[in-house]
């Protein structure tokens, strides 16, 4: 693998979305890049004690599964 990818696993009733890492990273140098998902959607990542999750600006769950579904995978865009 050429990046640090994540697989959607989980959205909240807020858009939030819960993803698992692939590939090896430290989560506090992954806060706050950016991510894209192969149908372009782009997102940004929050790292926390909780778990690694993207924003992608969506209101709830029924707009963010418009963009995003569970197994999708995102990429960070640009260095970290």
């Amino acid at each position: 693998m050429d990046s640090v990818g994540f697989i959607v696993n989980h959205m909240d009733d807020s858009g939030m979305i819960k993803v698992d890492s692939i590939g090896n990273f430290d989560k506090k140098n992954i806060s706050h890049s950016f991510v894209r998902f192969d149908n372009g959607t782009l997102g940004k990542i929050y790292a926390c004690s909780k778990g690694v999750f993207i924003d992608i600006g969506m209101k709830n769950r029924k707009e963010a599964l418009e963009k995003v579904r569970e197994g999708d995978i995102a990429y960070i865009v640009g260095p970290y």
